[in-house]
């Protein structure tokens, strides 16, 4: 091997790292300009027992901005949905009864989180935060 193709070869790794570098770079800009989405709202009381992680939302929130991975800027606050966008996928009649809290106890098991006027603000501040 002869001092030139050493020589090469050392070129040759540092174009990569630095075609790497700036790769990461790249991305580590285009995930910093991505819009997040959350609510104080997104975390409601659960029943000490209850399997839900419903903190995880929270910590997410606090981590991303404590790393750094975000800014409060980034942030976006949704706004509750109304009622008429909620029912183009749910019928009037599970709304109401999710809203008012007298859903049957089948459909109430199905959802999985003890009915309470904190949850179904939380869930309708979700919604707003998915559309």
């Amino acid at each position: 091997i002869t001092s030139y193709s050493l020589l090469v070869t050392h070129y040759s790794l540092l174009i990569t790292r630095y075609s790497l570098l700036i790769t990461h770079f790249s991305l580590l800009i285009t995930f910093m300009s991505l819009p997040f989405i959350y609510h104080p709202d997104y975390v409601t009381p659960l029943p000490d027992a209850h399997r839900f992680p419903m903190p995880k939302f929270r910590l997410l929130y606090e981590l991303l901005l404590s790393d750094k991975v975000a800014d409060v800027n980034q942030f976006h606050t949704p706004k509750l949905p109304n009622q008429a966008t909620i029912e183009l996928v749910h019928t009037k009649e599970f709304v109401n009864g999710y809203l008012q809290g007298n859903l049957d106890t089948k459909a109430q098991r199905r959802i999985g989180l003890p009915w309470s006027p904190q949850l179904v603000n939380r869930t309708c501040t979700a919604v707003g935060g998915t559309i």
